[in-house]
């Protein structure tokens, strides 16, 4: 793909916001979609694949990311003051622990930003005083699990982590 093809639909889809016809929530998904489709994040410079084939899933970490060992279905990676965990767990309905995990953040403080749900994929963007936090959670292929990606950093990363998000999130998917 040309490196235009991000012009060229930023001007479209920016006509169809303006018009209200594309809600801002549901450009959550075309924006990760668009994300895989410009450079695979493990492609690019530095990342490097997480596989997980026990727990069923996989991921991209991004560059700077420092492993601190797996505790049972737990990774975690650290830089500088953001952190970084992967876990799954079982869960007899996807949408019921998604939603029990969104509230959790709630009664924690978190005020959401934005949100996106499917059968099959939940995210959220949520702020406290001086943090940030995305998580992204997928049904894994057996139908009585999910993984989940979380990201926490301090406002003052933004400019350098803010960029890595989309394909971070867009980079966990099932091992089927």
């Amino acid at each position: 793909m040309p490196a235009s093809w991000c012009s060229e639909l930023a001007i479209p889809l920016a006509v169809l916001l303006q018009a209200r016809q594309i809600r801002p929530m549901r450009l959550i998904p075309i924006l990760l979609a668009l994300s895989l489709l410009a450079t695979p994040a493990h492609a690019q410079a530095g990342w490097w694949v997480q596989d997980n084939p026990h727990q069923g899933y996989t991921f991209a970490v991004p560059p700077g990311f420092d492993g601190a060992g797996e505790s049972g279905n737990l990774s975690r990676f650290f830089f500088n003051r953001a952190q970084l965990s992967a876990w799954s767990a079982a869960a007899s309905r996807f949408e019921t622990e998604a939603e029990a995990q969104l509230a959790s953040d709630l009664a924690d403080g978190w005020g959401i930003a934005s949100r996106s749900t499917t059968a099959t994929w939940a995210s959220w963007s949520a702020t406290k005083p001086g943090r940030v936090m995305h998580q992204h959670m997928i049904a894994l292929c057996s139908g009585t699990g999910y993984a989940a990606l979380r990201i926490e950093y301090a406002q003052v990363q933004r400019p350098e982590i803010d960029p890595l998000i989309a394909p971070l999130l867009a980079s966990l998917q099932p091992m089927c």
